[in-house]
């Protein structure tokens, strides 16, 4: 905490000054310019100790091997809050975090306790108030129009938290020569000719402050989505600027997203020479653009980046808790969300709008009923393949599959891998298990149909609403499976094994 040199009450970082502010006296004060400290330690922790190995060799280890990219890292003492049903920790210094958590949504009393952190070396303050946060959320609602109607309440809007990420900050550079493909085609006579080419030219790319997050809780889905951010804007960091605010811890190592951001680096530069190219003789192949164009890393920065976070608590069909997620830059004021379907709004909104439909393509087509019975039969196998798609999608998302940062912190992935497989299986059996007679009674009705070829049209009409009913079952079927997607399981962080809680997700 910090105090107020004429009121010895708390100072904030204030998100509209850009200035640290008290309420009290209204002082306000530049957050480099502060020197008094309650609370809030920071120190400088040695990087390297020596050990004696078996061999009595001595030997310089260092006990932060995992994180550390410098010689010596900074760490900070700091309180940080445990949530008793999830595991998961923030970091704060107001009283305001003992009473919810932001990963399970959970009211209840958080565990503090002091603890180390990695001290960032730079850090975005926040620029959107919360209200602007509000207003962008809102603007995204507007967009969904069959979300529940309990994402769009003012109290559940109310429940945005500032919190600040932390976020690996990649500076990437390329100079020198770079050879790729180049292929020529044209038609002579009878044959088709294609003229290959190797390509040299010189390259001088810099890109700096490609930022990923370094937080396993924070999904990847989400982070991605309302990045990037303007790092041009980023400051030395002070813990100044955390004062009122909470933040999230880093345990995602830097190697995780290193060669996925070069990857995006590679792409980029190989889309601006694709686009510049000067000569039109030949095309040029862009993998292997992008391959000659893969830089070295120059800098890899933690840095502490500001979100607006919002967690909301909601139950499946079978009454299994779920939680779902909104998060807005507290930069740009970008935004992403958790957003599933109200089922009812769906299913009514389709009907409103299949009825005019259908009047406007009778009046205009002439379709012959055998042809609306295939029709049906279509479809009923096109939402199978749909649901098996969402099976594995669904099974990913549950064990955390589809997260870099989750993965990277499991401490078995060979077992994780094998669960993973495992619940795969069981989504994909659960879908035919459940769908079975909805995607086989079209077929059979159609198979019946040009066999038999009868004579009266409402024998093909009756095929045809049979397979629409179970088509609407099936419909009904993929947006709940949907809502599984969009929506996560209650987080469980610390545990050991990383997907020890696959038996307990296999019934769920």
């Amino acid at each position: 905490m910090y105090v107020c040199p004429n009121c010895g009450q708390n100072l904030k970082f204030d998100i509209a000054r850009q200035m640290m502010h008290c309420d009290y006296c209204d002082t306000v004060m530049d957050p480099y310019a502060i020197t008094e400290k309650r609370g809030v330690t920071e120190y400088v922790e040695p990087t390297y100790t020596e050990e004696t190995g078996p061999d009595g060799e001595t030997k310089v280890v260092s006990p932060n091997a995992e994180f550390t990219e410098a010689a010596n890292v900074e760490m900070m003492e700091v309180t940080s809050y445990i949530c008793p049903q999830c595991g998961g920790e923030i970091v704060g210094d107001t009283n305001e975090a003992m009473v919810f958590c932001s990963y399970c949504g959970a009211s209840t009393p958080l565990n503090p306790r002091m603890t180390n952190m990695r001290r960032p070396e730079m850090i975005i303050p926040f620029s959107k108030t919360k209200q602007d946060c509000a207003t962008s959320y809102v603007s995204l609602l507007k967009k969904a129009l069959f979300a529940p109607k309990e994402l769009k309440d003012p109290k559940q809007i109310s429940g945005f938290r500032a919190i600040y990420m932390p976020y690996w900050l990649y500076d990437f550079k390329k100079q020198g020569p770079a050879t790729y493909k180049g292929e020529h085609c044209y038609h002579r006579g009878n044959y088709d000719y294609t003229d290959h080419y190797s390509i040299t030219t010189s390259v001088d790319m810099e890109y700096d402050g490609v930022n990923y997050d370094a937080s396993s809780s924070f999904s990847d889905t989400l982070s991605q989505a309302i990045s990037p951010y303007d790092t041009k804007y980023a400051r030395p960091f002070t813990t100044a600027f955390m004062s009122g605010f909470y933040a999230d811890t880093m345990d995602v190592s830097a190697e995780v997203y290193e060669k996925q951001a070069k990857k995006l680096v590679s792409d980029h530069a190989a889309d601006i020479l694709a686009a510049n190219q000067k000569s039109s003789a030949y095309t040029i192949k862009k993998d292997t653009v992008s391959n000659s164009l893969t830089p070295i890393t120059k800098n890899k920065t933690l840095a502490m980046m500001p979100v607006w976070f919002m967690s909301y608590q909601t139950r499946d069909k079978k009454g299994n808790p779920r939680v779902l997620y909104a998060v807005v830059n507290g930069q740009t004021g970008k935004t992403a969300a958790d957003l599933p379907v109200d089922v009812k709004k769906f299913l009514i909104g389709s009907l409103i709008l299949a009825l005019p439909l259908f009047l406007i393509f009778n009046l205009i087509l002439n379709i012959p009923p055998l042809y609306l019975a295939i029709t049906g039969t279509v479809i009923s196998l096109i939402c199978l393949v749909s649901l098996t798609s969402q099976a594995g999608k669904i099974a990913e998302r549950e064990m955390g599959a589809d997260d870099a940062g989750q993965e990277s912190v499991a401490t078995n992935k060979k077992q994780r891998k094998e669960a993973l497989k495992r619940r795969k299986a069981w989504e994909v059996k659960d879908v035919k298990r459940v769908n079975r007679p909805f995607y086989i009674i079209p077929i059979v009705i159609c198979a019946f149909l040009l066999l038999l070829k009868p004579d009266y049209d409402y024998w093909y009409y009756a095929g045809v609403i049979i397979s629409g009913i179970c088509d609407c079952f099936m419909m009904t079927d993929i947006m709940r499976r949907y809502n599984k997607l969009v929506t996560r399981p209650l987080p469980q962080f610390n545990r050991k094994g990383g997907d020890d809680s696959a038996e307990e997700l296999k019934h769920s």
